[in-house]
């Protein structure tokens, strides 16, 4: 009798036991679900408030750009951005009653018309650091893909559309004063219809003008980077300068900053510890740069193989740039 007792138990804890850790292990991933949960919800509601800085990244290039975010009466998240009556974009999140944040993205273009996706939230999980929280297209997930990672008094917005990078916001906090001004401007510019200066593209050159001028961020990165010639991030930053100043306006900013450019990244990857951005952007001027102005898909190669000594992902992506290059012009040097 004993025995049998004995053997009821342990066929009872072989049965239970691993029901028990399948438990365990479902109250440890609801918990997980729950932590993130709260962590995005407290990253929408964190929007609340103006917001100003730069789009470093867009369809028209580097340009100024500013957000307001205000809570509705409804518990939306609503934020809007305006240039003109036809020229707008708006982003909004709501609560449902599963708990989970959506998301409704909408724009106007002048001379285009209006588009409009809504999205729901899913787990960055290709790498993305901590912090960022993404929304992609319901029903078709790569048509577009939103990554928002609020850090402080720092805001980066960041989309995708079919896998490549569409816009790259970088915006701060404003103070209170600068926040009502930002609304103000937006309603105004609500009811001002596009025209000479109000236009998306005289907004863009605006732009791209005011940063090289004499006492502008292009002439105070110069400086920078002179007086430091051995600080990477000093090269850097007038590096990111001189990029954005070349695709605001292609025609003539190539031919004005593209040896300039050139001459700043090449001494760039010169400099100790190696920075993979350095030799990325320097790999990309060579693969996009005409022949005349140094342009060379061999001189791609030779820093692809410079990074792969200390980034093997970084000079993977290089390479495949140069072989999708090769292959477009079917020639195998340049």
């Amino acid at each position: 009798m004993r025995r049998a007792a004995t053997w009821f138990v342990l066929v009872s804890m072989l049965l239970l036991v691993p029901g028990a850790r399948a438990e365990r292990a479902a109250d440890a991933t609801r918990a997980a679900a729950a932590a993130a949960d709260a962590a995005r919800d407290a990253a929408v509601r964190g929007l609340v408030g103006a917001w100003g800085g730069r789009a470093v990244a867009s369809p028209l290039g580097p340009m100024r750009f500013g957000f307001v975010f205000e809570k509705a009466a409804d518990g939306r998240i609503a934020g809007t951005s305006v240039l003109n009556s036809e020229t707008w974009f708006e982003l909004s999140f709501a609560r449902g009653a599963d708990g989970r944040w959506t998301g409704e993205e909408a724009g106007g273009l002048e001379g285009i018309g209006v588009q409009r996706h809504h999205l729901v939230p899913v787990e960055a999980a290709d790498g993305a650091e901590a912090g960022v929280f993404r929304w992609v297209t319901e029903g078709e997930p790569q048509l577009l893909r939103l990554d928002v990672a609020a850090h402080g008094n720092e805001l980066s917005l960041k989309a995708w559309v079919r896998g490549a990078l569409h816009a790259d916001l970088a915006l701060e906090r404003l103070n209170e004063a600068d926040a009502r001004a930002l609304a103000e401007r937006f309603a105004a510019a609500r009811r001002t219809p596009p025209g000479p200066g109000t236009s998306i593209a005289d907004f863009a050159k605006a732009t791209a003008a005011a940063a090289a001028a004499p006492d502008g961020p292009l002439a105070r990165a110069r400086a920078q980077a002179a007086a430091a010639p051995s600080d990477i991030t000093a090269q850097l930053a007038l590096a990111r300068l001189l990029l954005n100043a070349i695709a605001a306006d292609p025609m003539a900013g190539g031919p004005r900053y593209g040896f300039e450019l050139k001459e700043v990244l090449e001494h760039a990857v010169t400099i100790e510890p190696p920075a993979p951005e350095a030799f990325e952007w320097l790999a990309g001027y060579y693969l996009n740069a005409p022949p005349i102005a140094g342009g060379s898909l061999d001189k791609a190669e030779a820093v692809a193989a410079k990074l792969a000594a200390f980034d093997a992902a970084a000079a993977a992506r290089v390479r495949a740039r140069i072989a999708a290059a090769r292959s477009k012009d079917g020639t195998k040097t340049r």
